[in-house]
């Protein structure tokens, strides 16, 4: 059937269209939660994983089979007589009359194409892109906002010279993983113990306002500091213990800090009963004591 491919080829793009409409917001959704979770890197992993899977999805619904074809031809056209199904079977195993009404079929196709495009599934796109909409907004705004609590003062051993930058104020706050249950955690000092894989933000004054401020850490990397306003603000995921210090442009060397990542240690389970591993059973025995306690850092489930 020469008119078989203007028939599909409407049909496998508005699949594939509705596939990246679903997947796009939700894999911007889920790579926002990464994000939020983990750290920039696991997030574009996941964008990556994400997008492998809508184009999975959307190879997938762009399979277009002939008994769909043979149902939506007969739904869509009257002319079909039902018939649709003549189009797509083999012409040596039909009767001349079945052939005379193929061919009655093929022209009647080839005279007016049939828009076989399935309807715009609109409440499953608006969902999709409702929710992810909610879930980066979340993710933002939890990831991204600055401690709301007043800036303390810092003292740090630094010269108080005339016109050199110096750091005034800071609060540093800690958010755990999601999965510890631990609440989040402010402080005064600039040294800290948290959880790995905690989220960290800094906001800090400094007095006069520098042109620009880095965190530099004992591994010799370097983080710039972002202005808002008077204060400076930035974020670091907890991976690994590590000394830094905060040096404003242009200001003294700076003393270091501490942060100190407590490691989340796989749980404890110690068998009470039986009291030996290798265990005789008796004769007539039915049943066997077991009693043990288990316990974990955050708890167990």
């Amino acid at each position: 059937m020469t008119a078989m491919p203007q028939l599909v080829r409407p049909v496998r793009h508005r699949r594939l269209a509705e596939v990246a409409a679903v997947g796009a917001p939700l894999v911007t959704a889920t790579a926002a939660i990464a994000w939020r979770i983990g750290s920039g890197a696991t997030a574009v992993v996941i964008a990556l994983v994400g997008v492998g899977l809508v184009v999975g999805a959307g190879w997938w619904a762009g399979r277009i089979g002939d008994r769909w074809l043979t149902r939506r031809l007969d739904a869509a056209r009257t002319d079909m007589e039902d018939s649709a199904d003549l189009l797509f079977a083999p012409v040596w195993g039909l009767t001349p009359l079945e052939r005379l009404q193929r061919d009655r079929l093929e022209r009647r196709i080839a005279e007016a194409l049939p828009d076989l495009r399935p309807a715009w599934r609109t409440r499953r796109i608006a969902a999709a892109w409702l929710i992810a909409g909610l879930v980066v907004a979340a993710a933002i705004g939890v990831g991204r906002s600055p401690p709301k609590m007043a800036l303390a003062l810092v003292h740090e051993e630094t010269p108080v010279i005339p016109g050199v930058p110096r750091l005034i104020g800071g609060r540093l706050q800690a958010m755990p993983p999601i999965y510890t249950g631990a609440p989040s955690r402010d402080t005064a000092a600039l040294d800290l113990r948290a959880p790995q894989w905690s989220r960290l933000a800094w906001a800090l004054r400094f007095a006069p306002q520098p042109a620009s401020a880095d965190r530099v850490f004992a591994d010799g990397s370097h983080i710039a500091l972002v202005r808002a306003g008077d204060v400076w603000t930035a974020q670091r995921v907890l991976a690994r213990p590590i000394l830094y210090g905060i040096v404003p442009h242009g200001g003294a060397v700076a003393p270091l800090h501490r942060l100190d990542a407590v490691v989340d240690t796989p749980p404890v389970v110690r068998v009470i009963a039986p009291e030996h591993s290798l265990s005789v059973r008796v004769a007539g025995q039915a049943r066997w004591p077991l009693d043990f306690e288990a316990h974990d850092d955050y708890g167990l489930s």
